[in-house]
């Protein structure tokens, strides 16, 4: 946990100047490393811990040259398409991640379990479930959503969500940031 931790905030080092490719790096490179564990270990929540520290306290303020509260950083975890930017807390995406990965394996699994070797089509089985759990999880994230944009001033509320329609996110700029 403390590599996953030190890469974080050499990460967040590298934000200072480039906040773009920083952001990259973390949606292509470190976020997916950390999905397999989050998928196949149970109950490794409080591990996680300061991993979301780190992304909180230094990678975030970094990118966004601005300290968050819980709600700015309820709002940064929330996907791109739900006016967010998919910085998500893996503390608490663990147990989600850990929970779709049982429902999707669990028809393998009993196989295995019970050694039967009948070859069933397995491909619609495992797509209906993987359907399931996308569907399940766009479901939540669209209400986690909702809860969150409820909870913001109307004021700040329309400044939020007008960064979009004129930037694509303000961290997303294509001007890089020179040292002060």
């Amino acid at each position: 946990m403390s590599k996953w931790v030190n890469e974080v905030v050499q990460l967040a080092k590298f934000a200072l100047t480039q906040p773009q490719a920083c952001y990259a790096a973390y949606t292509f490179g470190l976020k997916c490393r950390w999905t397999y564990f989050l998928r196949t270990l149970p109950d490794i929540h409080k591990l996680l811990e300061p991993l979301e520290n780190a992304l909180s306290q230094a990678l975030i303020p970094a990118i966004t040259e601005h300290e968050c509260n819980q709600l700015d950083r309820d709002i940064l975890a929330l996907p791109v398409h739900l006016e967010g930017l998919g910085l998500g807390n893996p503390s608490c995406k663990a147990t989600c991640e850990y929970a779709s990965s049982v429902k999707v394996t669990s028809p393998l699994v009993d196989r295995i379990e019970s050694q039967t070797h009948q070859l069933q089509d397995e491909t619609l089985v495992k797509k209906s479930l993987q359907l399931a759990v996308k569907s399940q999880r766009a479901a939540e994230l669209k209400n986690t959503a909702d809860k969150i944009w409820e909870t913001v001033p109307i004021d700040e509320s329309t400044e939020l969500r007008g960064i979009e329609t004129e930037d694509c996110h303000a961290v997303l700029k294509n001007i890089p940031r020179t040292k002060q």
